[in-house]
């Protein structure tokens, strides 16, 4: 089953236990409200699909899910909403 999700937080890099390889956890939600969860490395060939689109806010589409609360990785992300930027406003007067 393919799905859509927002990224909900781009976890920061850290040290994996198994394989001593640097990930980062990706946390989305779909438009259901379900949480789902993936981790990536730089160095996995996976990478490159996804580098571009790892923004909080962003929408990704054709998302692969593998089971309960868990993305594949191996998915080929497409960016179907780009997060909304935020702006700081200042008055002039």
């Amino acid at each position: 089953m393919k799905i859509e999700a927002t990224i909900t937080r781009v976890g920061p890099i850290q040290e994996g236990r198994n394989f001593h390889v640097a990930y980062r956890r990706i946390k989305l939600k779909d438009r259901d409200g379900k949480f789902y969860m993936t981790d990536l490395s730089p160095k996995w060939r996976n990478w490159l699909n996804w580098e571009h689109l790892l923004k909080e806010g962003n929408v990704l589409g054709n998302l692969k899910v593998m089971g309960p609360g868990k993305i594949d990785g191996d998915s080929e992300p497409t960016l179907v909403e780009a997060a909304e930027a935020t702006h700081t406003q200042t008055s002039l007067l």
